[in-house]
């Protein structure tokens, strides 16, 4: 049974085999026809040391049960791959993941690979641990400074306040006039 497949869906028939000696007998059979299997996962996100990474790895077509695995590795340290599809772990050291090549099998025989990389960036840390003291009426400024991740940083105040009229920008400046003496304490949160 041989040929290229024009549409989608079941089709039963009857075969009969007849032997030499005059025996027959025929039993129905059902040829299905699925869409050809696709991976769409085109790129995987970036990852950070210590930081739970996870992702799933998607394809469509076939009969809709995907089974993964890694045929060109390794996955950088402390991430697994789930015959779901499921990339997780935390990573355990900085990596750029030359292309690794991902495959897929579906419950019918079909299969399809990809080759995707993962960047696992260092963990992100903010390294000012003081900042100087302010004069009223005197014009402040000081910047807040961090390692890590991308290097692309966001600042912003996660919780109590700077001392007025100070501004926190987001890319980590504090300034501004200071108009009257006063103590505060505040976090700032970055981002990258």
């Amino acid at each position: 049974l041989a040929g290229t497949s024009t549409a989608l869906g079941g089709v039963t028939f009857t075969v009969e085999v007849t032997t030499g000696d005059g025996q027959t007998t025929n039993a129905a059979v059902t040829v299905t026809t699925y869409d050809p299997v696709l991976i769409v996962t085109a790129a995987l996100p970036d990852g950070a040391v210590g930081t739970r990474y996870s992702t799933s790895l998607a394809a469509t077509g076939g009969d809709g049960a995907f089974g993964w695995s890694l045929l060109a590795g390794p996955l950088p340290t402390g991430l697994t791959l789930d015959p779901s599809g499921l990339l997780s772990g935390t990573p355990t050291a900085t990596a750029t993941a030359a292309p690794l090549t991902f495959q897929t099998v579906t419950g019918d025989g079909q299969t399809a690979s990809v080759n995707l990389a993962i960047t696992i960036r260092p963990a992100l840390s903010i390294s000012t641990t003081v900042l100087p003291e302010a004069e009223v009426g005197q014009l402040y400024s000081a910047t807040l400074s961090a390692t890590g991740g991308d290097g692309t940083f966001s600042w912003s105040l996660l919780s109590g306040s700077l001392p007025t009229p100070l501004s926190l920008s987001t890319s980590g400046l504090i300034g501004g006039t200071p108009s009257a003496a006063e103590a505060v304490l505040f976090t700032a949160q970055v981002q990258t």
